[in-house]
């Protein structure tokens, strides 16, 4: 029988270049020389290696079988120059591997892998010791985090955190906010695709679904899926970024079953994963055909979800495929193999040195294989309804089938008072028929609610002092009465929440609650139609020369009305675009023409406060724009607020409260304004009889006129108004619009748009001059800066620079004075920013004359 040989080759390098260079040693054997492989091997190896490895069993789980975890192999020699040759070598992490056989002929890999130290000993050895060759697979597989910055890479709180890998069927993950104000929630790693999200439940409660597919980037991906139109009572499943956008904020856990990872291929066997575990982490190589066995030995479908940074790919390896009854090993080339757990005849003898018990378990009496694991365990009360009927059972083991046809009909009656509720809710007056169609006032119906009676009880003191000015009481007291019966009505509105509170339901009678609102904006109706009436009337009896006073107050008080009214319809429109946080990219067009209808009037209303000598309403109504300005132009995320290419955040309550906090100070100073042209037209018609007047009587001539008025304009003390003092201080607006084409390149020339010539109707004439330019469309180029004047011969209104992006739209306006002649004014444009071509804008300009 040949006598046992042992070979061992490994490939240190050079202390002082770095170059590998193969050293091979030999030990055993009898009969022949070192010569093998053509090349001769250095005699010393003392004896076989020592190997040191474990079969495990924690009383639930079988190891991973016969690794090796530690090996050894002594090499001596009586020539010191060969030692210290060889000790001087770097050894760490060189390849080795280890052949054992019959002497004679090159016998086979026992072992491979890679050197973890060599040492010297005194007695001139060497000692090689091997390192573990599943080392690599010993360190936890999850290393990418969450940086935290937003998007894709998660909110602020999740920095640092780990992310979560899935692989296969999983079933009832929980998701996580990923991006809250749209509803989006991760499941997984967004930046590794899945295969599939095949149900989404909220609070169990599945729901229809719709999927999003790639769109070439993460990032475009990610976009689509915050712009896109989610079906109601579902969601859009988007299984490239392991995401989830539900209709809205989900009631309670917002969970998926999953079909995992597509990198490398789906898979969904124990073997199939566990091929992409060691992938994850540039493992060792399976054995040819492995894989393939393993799979037609346990070819279920399978799961898993690594969430943790600690749990190692060998660990991992354990559990899964212990699971399965499948042990890995790793075989003499250092591939990993896969095997079924069995037993039968001996496969190999070793002989033992020492042997340990280590513990004792009881037998074990079952088994739990597991199916359909549900990966997020819920509580009962964290279940919607619907997921409950179908278990519940009654102490007599009988189940609610017999109810089931009444369940039907009351679906079906719900389902027609629905509908009958809907068409009721078409015909009724703004909008709260349809909020009390159903006798509940719910959370998303409550800011509208809210932001009406705020309208109501604000204005109520604006009103009732109109009221009182014009000595009208019946009707004013109707209208008190009215107001002070919804307030009551509203303040015992508390089941289960009060009618104010956002945090639930409330219940209420619908045709009770429609009642009282329509009692109030009937009666305040009324009244206003009382107080503009009494104007009329106090105008009318004033004579030819109180006509300019009295229509300035019919006129005031018209426009109060009239602002009146659209401020009531702004602020319902825009407490129920404000209701969810969102700016949608529909509501933004109703928002701006809102935002530019408060510019536009701006200048004329503060004439109007100026020529009736008007300060402190004029001062909080400025203030209350600026307010809104600066707040606007906070709101940039993700995209600035007029921007008409996607959504921007917004606070609803601070957004509801700006635009409500013009709309208000507004109504006080056109208030304020009618109640100083009353008192002007009261006094004309009290100075309009002209009887008895020293000096013959009746009206004065044209030659009394020079003692009537001040000196700077006004009406002397002592004398009376004439047609010649009083007249129509604002023009009719000249305006003109057009659609401009830029085509030029950064020539930095001033080009032409909308133009409007006046002619002054005296040198003391004032002109309000408001231009607005808004982008419409690009036919090539890139956006680059326009620079925006409104120009009168090289002078007059400063640079505006535009970012000339479509949809983005600016407004400039200014007073110009002191003209002699007709001018004309023209919008002008001048490009700034190379590769500017063929830019669509559309202008308006529109100019108001105040004469003095």
């Amino acid at each position: 029988m040949a006598a046992q040989l042992i070979l061992v080759e490994a490939s240190p390098r050079q202390a002082s270049d770095g170059a590998a260079r193969t050293v091979r040693l030999a030990g055993g054997g009898a009969a022949y020389p070192y010569y093998y492989a053509g090349g001769h091997w250095m005699a010393g190896i003392t004896g076989a290696p020592t190997i040191i490895t474990s079969l495990t069993f924690d009383g639930t789980d079988l190891g991973s079988g016969g690794v090796p975890q530690a090996a050894e192999i002594v090499w001596g020699t009586t020539n010191r120059a060969d030692l210290a040759d060889l000790a001087g070598l770097v050894w760490a992490d060189a390849p080795i591997t280890v052949r054992i056989g019959p002497e004679g002929s090159l016998p086979p890999i026992a072992l491979s892998g890679k050197v973890l130290t060599a040492t010297v000993e005194d007695g001139g050895k060497l000692k090689i010791a091997m390192a573990d060759p599943a080392a690599d697979l010993k360190k936890p597989l999850l290393t990418a985090r969450w940086g935290g910055t937003g998007g894709l890479d998660g909110p602020a709180d999740w920095a640092g955190t780990i992310k979560r890998r899935i692989w296969g069927r999983v079933f009832n993950v929980q998701g996580e906010p990923l991006d809250a104000v749209h509803n989006i929630y991760s499941f997984a790693d967004p930046l590794r695709h899945l295969q599939a999200i095949t149900a989404v439940r909220d609070k169990g409660a599945a729901g229809p679904l719709t999927v999003l597919a790639w769109a070439g980037t993460a990032e475009a991906t990610f976009a689509a899926l915050q712009a896109a139109a989610v079906p109601a009572g579902g969601g859009i499943v988007c299984p490239s970024l392991a995401c989830v956008r539900w209709w809205t904020q989900p009631a309670g856990d917002l969970t998926a079953d999953i079909e995992g990872e597509t990198e490398g291929g789906y898979v969904e066997t124990a073997a199939g994963i566990a091929s992409r575990l060691v992938a994850a982490v540039d493992g060792p190589a399976f054995a040819a055909g492995t894989i393939a066995s393993a799979d037609a030995d346990r070819p279920a479908p399978v799961g898993w979800i690594a969430a943790d940074e600690s749990t190692t790919v060998a660990a991992m390896l354990d559990q899964l495929l212990g699971s399965v009854s499948i042990l890995w090993a790793l075989n003499a080339a250092g591939q990993i193999e896969l095997r079924r757990w069995a037993w039968g005849a001996s496969a190999l003898s070793v002989k033992s040195h020492a042997v340990t018990r280590s513990a004792s378990y009881r037998p074990v009496s079952s088994r739990r294989l597991g199916y359909r694991r549900n990966e997020h365990k819920m509580a009962r009360g964290s279940l919607a309804a619907i997921v409950l009927v179908s278990d519940v059972a009654f102490d007599d083991g009988s189940g609610l089938a017999e109810t089931l046809g009444d369940i039907a009909t009351a679906a079906s009656d719900a389902a027609s008072a629905a509908a009958t509720a809907q068409a009721a809710a078409n015909l009724a007056n703004a909008g709260l028929a349809d909020i009390a169609a159903d006798n509940v006032l719910t959370p998303g119906e409550k800011p509208q609610v809210v932001l009406n009676y705020n309208v109501l009880v604000t204005e109520q003191s604006g009103i009732d002092g109109q009221a009182a000015a014009y000595g009208i009481t019946t009707e004013r007291m109707a209208y008190d009465n009215a107001l002070t019966a919804l307030l009551s009505y509203l303040s015992g509105l508390t089941t289960p929440y009060l009618w104010s509170n956002l945090t639930g339901n409330t219940d209420i009678v619908g045709p009770t609650f429609r009642g009282k609102f329509a009692d109030v904006y009937s009666a305040r109706q009324i009244l206003l139609n009382a107080i503009s009436a009494k104007a009329k009337v106090l105008a009318d009896n004033a004579q030819a020369d109180a006509s300019a006073a009295a229509s300035a107050a019919a006129s005031a008080g018209a426009q109060a009305a009239a602002a009146l009214a659209s401020a009531n319809a702004a602020n319902a429109a825009i407490a129920e675009i404000a209701s969810d946080n969102i700016l949608a990219a529909g509501e933004k067009p109703q928002i701006i023409v809102d935002r530019y209808v408060l510019e536009a009037e701006r200048s004329g209303i503060n004439a109007q406060a100026t020529i009736y000598g008007i300060g402190s309403e004029k001062t909080a109504y400025n203030n209350a724009l600026d307010a809104l300005s600066i707040y606007l132009s906070s709101l940039t995320s993700p995209v600035p607020w007029d921007y008409l290419s996607g959504p921007t955040t917004i606070d609803g309550p601070t957004f509801r409260g700006k635009f409500a906090d013009c709309y208000t100070t507004r109504q006080a100073l056109l208030n304020a304004i009618s109640a100083k042209a009353k008192a002007l037209a009261d006094g004309a018609a009290t100075t309009a009889t002209w009887g008895g007047i020293s000096g013959g009587g009746g009206r004065p001539s044209g030659s009394d006129v020079a003692g009537t008025v001040k000196s700077g304009g006004g009406v002397a003390d002592g004398q009376v108004n004439t047609g010649a003092v009083i007249s129509n201080a604002i023009s009719a607006p000249l305006q003109a619009s057009t659609s401009w084409t830029i085509a030029w390149s950064g020539d930095l020339a001033w080009h032409n748009a909308a133009s409007v010539t006046v002619s002054p109707a005296g040198s003391s004439s004032v002109f309000v001059i408001i231009a607005v330019v808004r982008g419409t469309a690009e036919q090539s180029g890139f956006p680059a800066v326009l620079n925006l004047r409104i120009d009168n011969a090289g002078v007059g209104v400063p640079l505006i620079p535009f970012d000339a992006s479509y949809g983005t739209t600016i407004t400039m306006s200014a007073l110009v004075g002191g003209l002699t002649g007709a001018t004309t004014f023209t919008i002008q444009g001048q490009a700034t920013g190379a590769g500017y071509n063929n830019r669509i804008f559309q202008s308006q300009l529109v100019i108001v004359e105040l004469k003095k």
